[in-house]
């Protein structure tokens, strides 16, 4: 619901608006995630930086992988 309202405020200005899963990340609390905090960054990144106006309003993991709603 925040996306598809951020979707309708953000439209005007050309500036894209998505929801991002980072995926299950390990952290210092010692859990067994298998994705490390820089692999889930530096995908986030990617995955930012390759967006159009195709993608608006939709749902992807840190991979760039499209998540259904």
């Amino acid at each position: 619901m925040v996306t598809g309202i951020l979707v309708n405020d953000l439209i005007r200005y050309r500036i894209i608006a998505i929801s991002m899963h980072p995926g299950w990340v390990r952290t210092d609390m010692g859990n067994p995630a298998p994705v490390l905090p820089e692999d889930t960054a530096s995908g986030i990144v990617r995955a930012v930086d390759s967006l159009n106006v195709e993608n608006i309003g939709k749902f992807y993991d840190y991979t760039g992988r499209e998540v259904s709603w």
